[in-house]
């Protein structure tokens, strides 16, 4: 009887725990993508601007940026490939990969208007027409072949880590489920307003270790949801 009552549950996290350890996978070789594009962010301001006198408090602030806007991602993530994953873990993992590939184009757009206006484009860009946008890239120049270039290397690297590096990844189940705890904590406890924003010397430097993402997410979420 004992055996039959406790089934269920078996079936349960049975089921549950290769969906952890998968979506595990592909959310670090995420997290890799994001400090990389950093890096790259932080290295292209510095050719095409300046590189700011504390590089290494500029990395560690971005870094730790990313670090939050990871997790807080991860425990909604979760829920919709886990809903996914009942139907098909293969179609989960496509559409998860799928959609990290567009996270990573945006960020690289977000990233070139920014380097252009040294503002994080946020949700002013419904008050900005196609036109404005194109003007505001023409006015750097363009787009340049050089990064046309980076881009795509840089999108067929984040392709070529996901389907061939993240299953090779090896991840313990409590790690698995570890970070969805943590990933919990820090959407229900707002780390990201306790951690405060950075205080550098120049407001190009601030703005400079702001996840472009996360940035652009919180203010169009907050355009059609106001916070009291």
């Amino acid at each position: 009887m004992m055996e039959d009552k406790r089934s269920p549950r078996r079936s349960i996290s049975s089921r549950l725990t290769p969906v952890a350890i998968s979506f595990a996978r592909l959310s670090i070789v995420w997290l890799m993508i994001i400090f990389l594009l950093s890096i790259f962010e932080l290295i292209y301001n510095g050719l095409v601007h300046q590189f700011p006198e504390n590089f290494a408090g500029i990395l560690f602030w971005s870094f730790l940026n990313d670090l939050v806007f990871w997790f807080k991602c991860l425990i909604y993530l979760f829920i919709i490939y886990t809903v996914l994953s009942f139907f098909s873990q293969k179609f989960a993992h496509i559409v998860y990969s799928v959609f990290i590939v567009l996270l990573v184009i945006v960020q690289l757009c977000l990233t070139s208007y920014f380097t252009t206006s040294l503002v994080p484009l946020g949700a002013d860009l419904y008050s900005y027409s196609a036109k404005d946008i194109k003007q505001t890239i023409g006015a750097s120049g363009g787009v340049s072949f050089i990064e046309i270039i980076a881009f795509i290397l840089i999108i067929t690297g984040a392709i070529f880590a996901l389907w061939f590096l993240a299953p090779r990844i090896k991840i313990k189940r409590y790690v698995a489920f570890g970070l969805l705890l943590i990933s919990f904590f820090v959407a229900a406890m707002g780390v990201q307003a306790m951690i405060g924003q950075a205080a550098f010397k120049s407001d190009f430097s601030n703005n400079l270790v702001i996840n472009k993402s996360d940035h652009f997410l919180e203010c169009i979420l907050q355009a059609f949801f106001p916070r009291a």
